[in-house]
């Protein structure tokens, strides 16, 4: 309590990396644990919360409309592949094989260039 209330929560925008395509509701949804532990304990806008769409169908296109939205929020187009958006900060963990952001050793999706935000189906 003593620094939540001196932070300006409208400047905030929250978005997510190596969010699974789940239900938010999901006990395995990073949305679900970061509510329950901040979001809902602090005076944000939950529209400052970028979140997955789980309306689609394919992950890849889930992925596309993630970065869509990205796009929008920094005013940058991800078709520039010289420009990309500025975060100020990123949280981070790593899976017990050293994996981040679903990027896993030896893994195909590490050559990704075309794209911010790449889906992944075969993760091990």
């Amino acid at each position: 309590e003593p620094f939540k209330s001196q932070i300006d929560w409208k400047r905030w925008q929250i978005f997510f990396v190596d969010e699974r395509n789940v239900a938010l509701e999901s006990d395995d949804s990073n949305y679900k644990a970061l509510h329950d532990q901040l979001l809902q304990h602090v005076d944000i806008d939950l529209s400052q919360v970028h979140t997955i769409n789980r309306t689609m169908l394919r992950v890849q296109d889930v992925a596309k409309e993630y970065q869509d939205q990205i796009s929008a929020v920094f005013g940058v187009s991800a078709a520039d592949p010289e420009v990309l958006p500025a975060f100020d900060l990123i949280l981070l963990g790593m899976g017990e094989d050293g994996h981040t952001a679903s990027l896993f050793p030896n893994h195909a999706l590490l050559k990704e260039r075309s794209v911010w935000i790449a889906s992944i189906e075969d993760s091990p």
